[in-house]
């Protein structure tokens, strides 16, 4: 058991010397913004490494997008330390009630993520970022 301590207090200050400390503090922000609580110390080391990665996915994509490659931004959601089958997963356990009534009435939805095609105006669920508007200049 003390080995089985030690190896993990190892790996685990292991792991933490692997992330980029200038990023430490956005890490903090984040999981306060977004109410993000983790059980074991393990566990968070996990999704801050899904979470760098997810950023610097954001970060690359913003940068071809300001040399017009895309026609869209990325920016970090509640779901950034999340990886994409884990948003699958969760996205394929919604069900629409059987009794749904298809009415026609005024309602409002908040959706996690979404994105802006300028070429068709149009909105497209996408999985793991939200997407801003770029503005037209």
């Amino acid at each position: 058991m003390m080995l089985w301590s030690l190896l993990l207090a190892v790996l685990c200050g292991t792991a933490v010397a692997l992330f980029d400390p200038m990023l430490e503090q956005h890490w903090q922000m984040w999981k306060k913004t977004h109410n993000k609580n983790y059980q074991t110390e393990v566990e968070e080391l996990g999704r801050r490494e899904v979470w760098e990665r997810n950023l610097q996915l954001i970060s690359l994509h913003n940068l071809e997008a300001s040399m017009d490659m895309h026609t869209y931004d990325l920016g970090m959601n509640h779901m950034g330390d999340m990886t994409q089958e884990e948003i699958s997963q969760s996205f394929a356990s919604l069900r629409v009630p059987t009794d749904l009534k298809r009415d026609a009435v005024s309602f409002q939805v908040i959706l996690p993520l979404f994105v802006y095609c300028k070429a068709s105006s149009l909105f497209s669920v996408i999985s793991l970022f939200h997407f801003v508007r770029k503005s037209s200049a």
